[in-house]
């Protein structure tokens, strides 16, 4: 059975009635477009999901290839630190050591100190000698100066007495990354700090073999001192 407003009927002419002339047809559902639209949008959609998930998947990659690089470049950078330890050259005396413990050469190394002793002397002037020549410090390398040489007389060499931010300044291997580190320094903060004595002063008057395991005492001091550090 076909209902009525499934007819759709058109009279050609004004005279068609007349003439018993009239074109009708159905509006019969076409199925076959509708499944093709609904093929069409799903293919669409299909697409767009595919798309995002490539470029959300892309974006993950990218993640990880930036990551494995950040964690390459920090395997194979410099790292340069300063501290003061007791210094090998006797008891109470300190050395600064600046050491590199990356995997390669720090360049146009710098040192700056944020405040320096009042009174100048051969100590300082030979650390501000250092601080102001960029230098290249291989890995495993090390830069050891006196630091301070313990308390003396006005007027002579004494050193930093004071505390100090150490900065330093240096860039990789291949001159593209700068890195710039701070560090505080003061000897003062080290109360109880083992130190190495000076070994047992022999009384005046030695002979020549005597003298000589003086010598040996003080030597072997100094060693017990270098290898602590």
């Amino acid at each position: 059975m076909t209902l009525a407003e499934q007819f759709k009927c058109e009279i050609p002419t004004p005279d068609a009635l007349k003439e018993g002339v009239l074109y009708c047809s159905t509006n019969a559902t076409n199925w076959t477009d509708i499944w093709t639209t609904v093929a069409t949008v799903v293919t669409a959609l299909a697409t767009v999901g595919l798309v995002a998930g490539a470029y959300f998947a892309w974006q993950t990659a990218k993640k990880t290839l930036d990551q494995m690089k950040a964690d390459s470049a920090a395997q194979s950078r410099p790292y340069v630190h300063a501290q003061i330890v007791p210094s090998i050259g006797g008891a109470g005396a300190w050395d600064l050591i600046i050491r590199n413990t990356g995997s390669s050469a720090a360049r146009n190394l710098r040192a700056t100190a944020s405040v320096w002793p009042k009174n100048d002397c051969k100590v300082t002037a030979d650390l501000r000698t250092v601080f102001g020549r960029e230098r290249i410090l291989p890995p495993a390398s090390t830069i050891r100066q006196y630091w301070y040489v313990g308390k003396r007389k006005p007027g002579q060499n004494t050193g930093f007495d004071i505390g100090t931010e150490l900065t330093l300044t240096y860039t990789d291997s291949e001159g593209k990354q700068t890195y710039t580190d701070t560090f505080h320094l003061d000897i003062n903060e080290f109360k109880m700090t083992p130190m190495g004595g000076g070994g047992v002063e022999p009384a005046a008057g030695l002979d020549a073999s005597q003298k000589k395991l003086s010598e040996i005492v003080t030597a072997l001091n100094n060693m017990r001192r270098e290898i602590a550090d």
